[in-house]
C-alpha cells in the first residue's frame, strides 16, 4: 500500500506540482474552509462556478495577471493557486442512492477514485498554458480508506501537460488536511443544509455511521489534523501558513 506523498519522479526536468486535499466527514467543513483559505489569497481559480473564476474581491478576466506573493525568511515565491472541489464529479445516480441511504460498493468508489483522480489532472492539463498553478487544492470528504489509498495511487507517477510545442512532466505530492469535525456536529450541519444529498425526501440525513462502509475511517498516514470545533477563520489561517511552508520548499 502506497503512504500518502509518495511520488515516483524519474526525470530531472519534472516539475512538482503540490496538491493539499482537504478531507474529514460529510458536513465536517470543508468547502467552508477551503473558502476561507482562499479568501486569504488575493488570487485563485476555482471550479466552484460553472466556468473558472479568478477571484480577487471582485470577478477579474481569465487573462489578467493572476499571482500572489507568499514569503518565507530567505525568499519570496510568486505562487498561483488552483482550487477543485470533488463533489461535482459524483453523478447524479450516486446521489440519488445516497439520498435512498445506498452507498456506493467498492468497485464503484475505486471508480470514482480514479475518475476523481483524472478530473484533478485534465483540469491541470487544460489550464496550464494559461494559468500555471504552483499549488493545487482539492475539497472532498475521502471516507473510506479505499477511496484515498487509490486517489494516492493514481498520483504515483508523473502525468503529462501540455506546454507550447511539447508535453511537460507534473509529479504531485499529495499533503492531507483533516477537517476533524464529530460525528454529532456533522449530521446537525448536513440537517441545516437545503437540499444536501445525504439526507432524503423527509430532510432526515440517512448517513448514520452504523454501518461499516458510512464510517469514517481513521486516518493511517501523515497529515495536519485540524480541530473542526474551532472558528473558520482560525483553521484557514493553520491552513494558508502550512500551504506557504509547503510551496517555499517545492
Amino acid at each position: 500500500m502506497p503512504s500518502a506523498g509518495d511520488n515516483i519522479v524519474n526525470s530531472q526536468l519534472c516539475k512538482n506540482l503540490p496538491i493539499c486535499i482537504i478531507f474529514g466527514r460529510p458536513g465536517s467543513g470543508k468547502t467552508t474552509l477551503a473558502k476561507a483559505v482562499i479568501e486569504h489569497s488575493e488570487f485563485v481559480l476555482s471550479n466552484e462556478s460553472t466556468e473558472y473564476t479568478l477571484q480577487k474581491q471582485h470577478h477579474i478576466s481569465k487573462s489578467e495577471h493572476t499571482n500572489f506573493a507568499l514569503k518565507d525568511s530567505s525568499k519570496e515565491r510568486t505562487v498561483r493557486f488552483l482550487h477543485l472541489d470533488l463533489d461535482c464529479c459524483i453523478p447524479k445516480w450516486m446521489k440519488e442512492n445516497f439520498s435512498k441511504g445506498i452507498y456506493p460498493t467498492l468497485e464503484q468508489r475505486l471508480q470514482f477514485a480514479s475518475d476523481g483522480a483524472e478530473y484533478v489532472k485534465n483540469e491541470i492539463r487544460d489550464i496550464f498554458s494559461s494559468f500555471r498553478p504552483n499549488l493545487a487544492l482539492i475539497s472532498f470528504s475521502f471516507v473510506n480508506s479505499d477511496l484515498r489509498e487509490s486517489f494516492i495511487e493514481s498520483f504515483q507517477q508523473e502525468f503529462s501537460v501540455p506546454n507550447e510545442n511539447q508535453n511537460e512532466k507534473i509529479s504531485s505530492i499529495l499533503h492531507w488536511i483533516l477537517m476533524d469535525t464529530s460525528v454529532k456536529e456533522c449530521n446537525g450541519r448536513i440537517l441545516k443544509r437545503e437540499g444536501h444529498f445525504y439526507e432524503n425526501q423527509n430532510n432526515e440525513f440517512i448517513a448514520k455511521e452504523i454501518e461499516s462502509e458510512w464510517i469514517f475511517a481513521p486516518v493511517t498516514f501523515e497529515h495536519l489534523r485540524l480541530d473542526g470545533q474551532l472558528p473558520i477563520q482560525y483553521n484557514a489561517s493553520v491552513v494558508f501558513n502550512h500551504i506557504q511552508e509547503i510551496v517555499a520548499r517545492s
